[in-house]
């Protein structure tokens, strides 16, 4: 009896042992369900929240490209480069980045978190940069653009876009441009005066108050009357150019035949031979036809008017870039050249282009920079970028349909690296640069582009 009352208490508590090990069985089952469940909630709204985040981003650079914010974003300079949007949603928080990824394409990466989980989400796009370098046409006053039409007879200007001007732009209806057309910017506008306040040759580095004068009248220039006791041997110095006055003509002057030639202060590395007496340093006005200037000539200065002449003619025989700069106003007849060539034109005065189409082709790249006022007369078609410090004139003058049409493109060459910048181009030119344009999102190309998404 006594056995059978053992055998019973096995009985029992083995199957007393057996429910409780189905049932740790059945908890551990539930809570891993339910831990894998919340895992997988969790992990869902990370994922929500990083898709969150790559969509607002996305929603800030398409507000940007549309042109309804300011932003310099994608530039190569590395603290433009990558715009960072942090924030939350219901589901978690996000931190959102973009960055190009090519000249084509940029990238949005943005990650999610929610409960100790994160998702990463990453998307690709395509966007067009209306240039790579400066502005088609800029400047820092008005900006006149006249096609002409006589009956039923037109000349028509047309230009690529961003147009822009820190004043007025006006055009009439015979004007066609391609992109945006801006008024009153905020241009950065070149200085050439160079600090410290009184370098080695004297020169003063501010047009109003140089060191040891004052512009007692107000004129925006120190003239001999005005000159302080104690800066009165320094006068001959300052006035670089020796016009009797100190004002930004002398900076301009300094910048270039002083401290550009420096081998230190040009990319060359070398002393560019600008400087009075100079190897490419010329005096008085000149004039140019093709080859006047020797080969492989990377800059030259002229204190004086510039007249340059061309007949659809490379500068030389040979491809390369070059730079002509005056102290006085330059006029280019024909404004082409051989098509891997890059002509720089910097002029203290007026910088005037005309020609007539038939005889001119789009080939190379024309960089202006008028320290007064860039003129296009007649016709003429040019690639490149053009920025005037006063006023941009552009007038096909006679309603002569194909042969007086004026068209501005903007240039091919890439100024994403400095070192592709024209040489000799003034300070702050390059920070004149538009914003860029995402692609629409289509199903085919060349028009739109597909996003790609990927979750991690």
């Amino acid at each position: 009896m006594k056995m059978k009352k053992g055998f019973v208490l096995v009985i029992v508590l083995s199957f007393i042992a057996v429910l409780l090990l189905v049932a740790w069985v059945v908890v551990n089952i539930g809570c891993s369900e339910i831990l894998q469940t919340r895992t997988s909630n969790d992990l869902s709204q990370a994922y929500y929240a990083a898709s969150a985040g790559a969509e607002r981003m996305y929603a800030l650079l398409r507000t940007i490209s549309n042109g309804n914010s300011t932003m310099t974003w994608p530039q190569a300079d590395a603290q433009h480069n990558v715009q960072t949007l942090v924030g939350g949603t219901v589901a978690g928080t996000y931190t959102a980045s973009a960055t190009t990824i090519d000249a084509t394409h940029f990238g949005i990466v943005s990650v999610g978190s929610a409960n100790g989980r994160t998702a990463v989400v990453t998307a690709k796009y395509g966007f067009d940069s209306p240039i790579t370098m400066g502005i088609p046409l800029g400047s820092a006053g008005p900006m006149t653009l006249q096609g002409q039409k006589f009956i039923i007879l037109r000349s028509w200007v047309r230009a690529d876009g961003p147009l822009e001007s820190n004043s007025t732009v006006t055009r009439n209806s015979n004007v066609q441009v391609t992109g945006d057309v801006l008024e009153n910017q905020n241009l950065l506008i070149p200085n050439f005066w160079i600090n410290p306040p009184l370098n080695t040759t004297g020169i003063a580095t501010s047009p109003t108050a140089p060191l040891g004068y004052s512009d007692a009248n107000g004129d925006g220039a120190v003239t001999p009357d005005e000159v302080l006791p104690i800066g009165t041997g320094n006068f001959a110095a300052n006035d670089i150019n020796h016009d009797n006055v100190i004002n930004d003509k002398d900076a301009f002057v300094y910048y270039y035949t002083v401290y550009l030639n420096n081998a230190v202060n040009n990319p060359l590395g070398q002393d560019l031979g600008i400087q009075p007496g100079g190897a490419h340093y010329y005096s008085g006005n000149q004039s140019f036809n093709p080859w006047s200037v020797p080969e492989g000539t990377p800059i030259i200065y002229v204190d004086g008017d510039v007249d340059i002449l061309f007949s659809d003619t490379s500068w030389w025989g040979g491809s390369g870039d070059h730079t002509v700069i005056a102290s006085g106003s330059i006029t280019i007849t024909q404004p082409t050249n051989g098509s891997n060539d890059r002509l720089t034109l910097i002029s203290y005065g007026d910088c005037n282009t005309g020609g007539v189409r038939a005889f001119g082709g789009v080939r190379g790249e024309l960089v202006v920079y008028t320290n007064s006022d860039f003129n296009a007369y007649y016709g003429g078609r040019t690639n490149g970028t053009m920025f005037a410090k006063d006023n941009v004139n552009v007038d096909t003058v006679a309603a002569i349909p194909g042969l007086l049409n004026r068209d501005l493109k903007k240039g091919s060459r890439d100024w994403s690296d400095p070192a592709n910048w024209p040489l000799g181009l003034p300070p702050n030119f390059a920070t004149v640069s538009p914003t860029f344009s995402i692609k629409d999102e289509t199903k085919s190309s060349p028009q739109g582009y597909v996003p790609r998404w990927q979750q991690d």
